[in-house]
């Protein structure tokens, strides 16, 4: 029951993002590239404080909380977490660049997903709407998994598995 409501929720939450999708791209889009440019920018903040903590300090609280204090200690703590730092702010800046000179290209992004979106939510007489194949290819690909999964279950229950092969019933 789990999977097969995982399965579900995935779904639906597909066809959700897609309508969301066909109705605000042009929002979803630059919302998408400011975040990722802002989470960036706080996450090399978030590392770069790491410069100004007492390295040798295991028992502080910025120390608990940042992975590389972690996993090495002292100056070297100090050093990696820096370079991190670094790294999330060089990306950060990229992706500030990207989303700057993306402004002007969002309208062609919104017209080719708005084709996208109505290719695949109509359907004409005589096809199917293009969201049933992906659906039953799930559902055929779920089928062949549950097959096997209790195939091996019968297998492990009955049988035994050595290096020569599997054996049932000895």
């Amino acid at each position: 029951p789990v999977v097969l409501t995982s399965a579900a929720l995935a779904v639906i939450l597909g066809i959700a993002y897609l309508q969301v999708m066909k109705d605000y791209a042009g929002l979803l889009i630059f919302t998408s590239l400011v975040a990722c440019t802002v989470l960036f920018f706080l996450l090399g903040l978030f590392f770069l404080v790491g410069l100004f903590v007492n390295p040798w300090d295991e028992d502080g609280h910025y120390q608990q909380v940042n992975p590389l204090f972690r996993s090495f200690y002292g100056m070297e703590a100090t050093a990696w977490t820096a370079v991190v730092g670094l790294f999330f702010w060089a990306a950060a800046a990229c992706m500030g660049f990207t989303t700057y000179h993306a402004v002007e290209k969002i309208d062609e992004s919104i017209g080719l997903i708005s084709a996208t979106c109505d290719c695949i939510f109509t359907s004409r007489r005589g096809s199917s709407c293009l969201q049933n194949k992906p659906i039953i290819e799930g559902a055929i690909l779920f089928g062949f998994l549950f097959v096997a999964v209790v195939g091996f279950m019968i297998c492990c229950s009955v049988g035994f598995v050595d290096e020569f092969g599997i054996r049932i019933n000895n």
